[in-house]
């Protein structure tokens, strides 16, 4: 609607986002156009701009841990009643994983109401998943909705309706549950969804072993450090031996943020090579292994 003089590609951005697809967060492969980096907050005023920076992982990391957190059930039951609160008619998903089982609980725990809970399954075993939601609304007393979600053939409208912006797209890939949700959810009059999506990310990291080199820095008595090395070693199906000796090069030989190599040289041969091009990960590289 309004481009920027000079807007063009910036290919070494796009070679660079195909060598790190992760960083495509950060900036965008485009001359002229400038993304805001995730922790900051832009204020414009008439012809002048200001950014702040309000968050960054390396300021998160460094602080301290508080002497008697709040447990993870009633920190999620907070986020979740804080979300709840700012909705005027909300929906519900459950799709039988346990992230919107997690969800689904602090919803109801929350004691606003949901105008509606909905499951979509396939028709083949691996993506049907009712027998897990059914059980999540037997639990919690809900009326849960179910909705067969069978083969279907892509059209033109269909793809119309996916979003295309200045980014990849990572959402709306499921065209039809889309579709088909957001029409129940207007047929309720509803402003808001809420569902477990996003909750890998929160629920469950792959562990490293990379753990027990951050518990060197930390104060625990020996046979609390070891109990947790055996459990990193079952978790990340090694030796505990193999544990100790990730722990022993860490402290060595010292890294920064590793980058994953992917082999694309045919695109991005001449690209310099950056240490890292996520800059919002700048001043990280004094922090423990497993945080970096």
């Amino acid at each position: 609607h309004a481009p920027p003089v000079g807007l063009a590609i910036d290919w070494l951005r796009a070679a660079a986002l195909l060598r790190f697809p992760g960083s495509v967060g950060d900036a965008l492969p485009l001359v002229g156009v400038e993304a805001v980096a995730p922790g900051v907050r832009l204020a414009l005023a008439s012809n002048t701009r200001r950014t702040t920076r309000l968050w960054t992982p390396a300021i998160f990391a460094r602080q301290p841990v508080p002497s008697a957190p709040p447990s993870l059930p009633a920190m999620i039951d907070a986020c979740i009643g804080a979300w709840h609160s700012r909705t005027g008619i909300a929906i519900a998903e459950v799709s039988g994983g346990l992230d919107s089982g997690i969800v689904a609980a602090g919803l109801v725990r929350s004691g606003r109401d949901v105008a509606g809970w909905f499951h979509y399954h396939a028709i083949d075993r691996e993506g049907d998943e009712r027998v897990y939601a059914r059980a999540v609304a037997a639990h919690l007393d809900l009326s849960l909705h179910e909705t067969l979600q069978d083969h279907r053939v892509l059209d033109t409208a269909l793809m119309a309706d996916v979003p295309v912006t200045l980014r990849p797209n990572v959402a709306s890939l499921s065209v039809f549950h889309d579709r088909d949700l957001a029409a129940r959810g207007r047929a309720l009059g509803a402003d808001t969804l809420l569902t477990g999506q996003g909750g890998d990310a929160l629920f469950f990291q792959p562990a490293t072993p990379l753990i027990a080199a951050d518990l060197w820095r930390d104060p625990e008595p020996w046979p609390a450090k070891a109990a947790t090395i055996a459990d990193l070693a079952g978790w990340t199906g090694r030796s505990i031996w193999s544990v100790l000796g990730t722990v022993l090069r860490a402290r060595i030989a010292p890294s920064a943020v590793a980058l994953p190599d992917y082999r694309v040289d045919l695109v991005a041969r001449d690209m310099p090579r950056d240490d890292h091009p996520l800059r919002w990960l700048d001043d990280t590289a004094d922090l423990a292994p497993a945080k970096q």
